[in-house]
């Protein structure tokens, strides 16, 4: 971590929002997480020190990912958001490792339905999935998010039963 900080140093501010490391896009995840945190459309070269701390955070997501990876070995994660410095970041090394993810996230219209999506964050994931990630008929899969919505919003397992190939 001190080579990739001192590294940092010496990026000019493109650079940084573009920095890759071990093939992983955190100066973007940084960036994104950074314009969430300052509630902006766009950063610049005032920002440069927050930027740097931002990919500081993203670097360790990714070593801490690539450390649950080797150890617990997950063939399946079920992640939030899947963007940010963070959960994007954790989004990309899962992905590099073809550990399938289920990224959810809750809807910010008609009362915040949540939102699933495979192997992207929700944000960039087209809401119409192909049939092949859904073995059920289409009453059965409105059925399936009915009742995992309603048992997310009473906080409640009780109606919410999960198979492994569900």
């Amino acid at each position: 971590l001190t080579v990739v900080k001192h590294s940092l140093k010496s990026l000019n501010f493109n650079e940084l929002k573009s920095y890759t490391y071990k093939d992983i896009q955190v100066g973007t995840h940084a960036k994104f997480g950074l314009m969430r945190y300052l509630k902006r459309e766009t950063i610049d070269e005032t920002h440069r020190v927050l930027l740097i701390k931002f990919i500081i955070t993203a670097v360790k997501c990714l070593l801490a990912t690539e450390s649950v990876i080797k150890n617990v070995k997950p063939k399946h994660a079920i992640i939030s958001h899947g963007c940010y410095s963070t959960w994007g970041t954790a989004l990309e090394v899962l992905n590099k490792h073809k550990v399938h993810t289920i990224v959810w996230g809750r809807g910010y219209v008609s009362g915040g339905n949540m939102l699933l999506s495979h192997n992207a964050s929700y944000l960039y994931e087209d809401i119409h999935e192909p049939n092949e990630y859904w073995n059920k008929e289409p009453q059965e899969l409105t059925n399936y998010f009915t009742t995992f919505y309603v048992s997310i919003q009473n906080r409640t397992r009780d109606e919410l039963q999960v198979e492994m190939n569900d």
